[in-house]
């Protein structure tokens, strides 16, 4: 049978700030709004209060210790810093510009600043010393910053398993993902997905074959939109470290699933036949009289798909599209283990007609 994928096409895009400088001086922020402060998706709180002037972002020198492993040292008599980190020191001077650190020269884009007895000095030079990747959001007046630890996760309750995005683009969509189990690597470089604060992988460690044994499922999320989801799962042998064949839901579709879309008299019937089960007839009241050509002739599936796991069960939701904007249903696909991999056991079908 042939049927109608609705292909996903789905664009992220971040809103990037630079930030510029503002004078020196002994004095109070008071005046500036406090600019708020994400680290790895959560919300820290600093020694003093980060501040924007002029379009540069300041923040306290001790933030760096949320970023990466540094000593921070403060002399008083000379109202200096010296920050030790990775084997490598620097000293901070109020006032300064230029930073050597590592054999590499630094231009901070504003001068250091000792404000109310804090070292500030400009997000962007923490950012770019600690590795990190900044972003700063006008409109809600919140910094974010990630660190390379955000792209490891550790499977719950196995501290001993770890995920590791491999290649990330600038709208956070992983390319490539490393398994590690017990410090050893195992590189899955067909593996995507995004990994931001709204989508990250869903790790499971579970019985997923019925043979006593563990494996670990990662549920990826490869793209979103209004009224598109679009998600894929891996499922791999914990002591072979291998993946184990799924079925794909196009697949099983194209085997068991027959649809028909008709309109007639001002409304619109949607007929559905699973394979050996009876067929499934309902009318979408709620799109009488649109034109004909505005629905497909049979369902399409593609533009949400769900995989999730509950009590060692994988399953997936599909949602079945009568039109580009409209739904008439859920496809739910349980699998089973059978013969090496994970095949359609039973495929049902639930209309949204109220």
């Amino acid at each position: 049978m042939n049927w109608k994928r609705i292909a996903l096409a789905g664009v992220i895009t971040t809103l990037l700030s630079t930030v510029h400088g503002f004078p020196h001086h002994e004095a109070s922020a008071a005046e500036n709004k406090t600019i708020q402060v994400n680290i790895d998706d959560e919300q820290v709180r600093l020694t003093a209060s980060s501040y924007l002037e002029r379009g540069t972002v300041m923040v306290p020198i001790t933030m760096l210790h949320k970023l990466s492993k540094a000593q921070i040292q403060w002399n008083n008599a000379s109202k200096t810093v010296t920050v030790q980190m990775n084997g490598q020191s620097f000293v901070l001077n109020p006032g300064v510009a230029k930073v050597s650190y590592a054999g590499k020269l630094y231009n901070l884009k504003e001068k250091v600043q000792l404000i109310n007895h804090r070292v500030m000095v400009p997000a962007s030079f923490l950012s770019e010393i600690s590795d990190s990747s900044m972003r700063f959001d006008k409109m809600d007046q919140i910094l974010y910053l990630t660190t390379n630890r955000y792209y490891t996760m550790t499977a719950p309750q196995h501290g001993e398993i770890q995920l590791q995005a491999a290649q990330v683009n600038k709208y956070d969509y992983v390319k490539g993902m490393n398994l590690i189990i017990n410090g050893e690597s195992h590189p899955f470089t067909s593996w995507e997905g995004m990994w931001n604060w709204s989508y990250k992988p869903d790790i499971y460690v579970e019985d997923l074959t019925n043979d006593g044994r563990e494996e670990l499922a990662v549920i990826n999320t490869l793209g979103y939109g209004t009224g598109l989801m679009e998600k894929d799962v891996h499922i791999v042998n914990l002591h072979n470290h291998k993946e184990i064949p799924i079925e794909s839901f196009e697949d099983i579709i194209k085997e068991q699933i027959d649809s028909t879309i008709t309109t007639q008299d001002g409304k619109v019937t949607v007929s559905l036949k699973i394979k050996e089960q009876e067929e499934i007839k309902h009318v979408l009241e709620e799109y009488t009289g649109n034109p004909p050509d505005y629905f497909y002739s049979e369902l399409g599936f593609g533009a949400i798909v769900y995989y999730f796991i509950d009590n060692g069960q994988l399953s997936a939701r599909l949602g079945a599209s009568a039109s580009t904007v409209t739904f008439s249903g859920d496809v739910i696909i349980d699998y089973k283990y059978e013969g090496g991999r994970f095949l359609a056991d039973k495929v049902s079908y639930t209309s949204y007609q109220k």
